[in-house]
C-alpha cells in the first residue's frame, strides 16, 4: 500500500482547478469522502474558543433508484462523525463558509452556484492524477496515513 507524499500532493494539486482546490484540500486534511464533503453546510461547521475548526458529517449524496441526486444519511452509522480540522485546513474554507451562511448554500459549490455533485468531484480528480501521469487510491488514504 502506498501514500500520498507531499510531494506528490503538490503534484496533483498544480493539475487541479485553482476554484476546486479547497474543497481537495479540504479533503486532504479531513478525510471525508467526495459525497460527504460535498453535502456540508455551514451549520456543519464550528470553532472552538481556541480556534480549533470542526466538521460535523450528518448527511452525504447519494442517487436514488432513478439515478437522481438526492442528500441522505452517510454511508455507515459510524460515517456519523466529528471530525477536528487541522487550523490551515478550516482557514482554507472560511470564505466559504461565511458565503454558505449568507446564502444558506451548500459550502461547496459548482462555478453555477449550484450544489457541487460528488461525481464530479470524481472527475476532477482522477483528471488530476491522470494529467499528473500518478496511480493513487485517494485522498482517504493519504489522511489515514498522517494519523498514525
Amino acid at each position: 500500500m502506498s501514500f500520498l507524499t507531499s510531494d506528490e500532493w503538490s503534484l496533483l494539486q498544480s493539475h487541479i482547478p485553482r476554484e476546486h482546490r479547497p474543497l481537495f484540500d479540504f479533503l486532504l486534511a479531513t478525510g471525508v469522502r467526495f459525497s460527504e464533503a460535498t453535502a456540508l453546510h455551514a451549520r456543519d461547521f464550528s470553532t472552538d474558543r481556541n480556534g480549533q475548526f470542526s466538521v460535523r458529517i450528518v448527511c452525504a449524496w447519494s442517487r436514488t433508484e432513478s439515478n437522481q441526486p438526492v442528500i441522505g444519511p452517510p454511508k455507515t452509522k459510524k460515517s456519523r462523525r466529528t471530525i477536528h480540522v487541522a487550523t490551515r485546513a478550516g482557514e482554507s474554507v472560511v470564505e466559504l463558509i461565511r458565503a454558505s451562511q449568507t446564502t444558506g448554500e451548500h459550502v461547496f459549490l459548482s462555478q453555477s452556484g449550484k450544489p457541487f455533485e460528488h461525481n464530479r468531484a470524481w472527475k476532477i480528480w482522477d483528471k488530476a492524477v491522470k494529467s499528473a501521469q500518478m496511480s493513487t487510491h485517494g485522498l482517504r488514504l493519504r489522511f489515514r496515513s498522517t494519523k498514525r
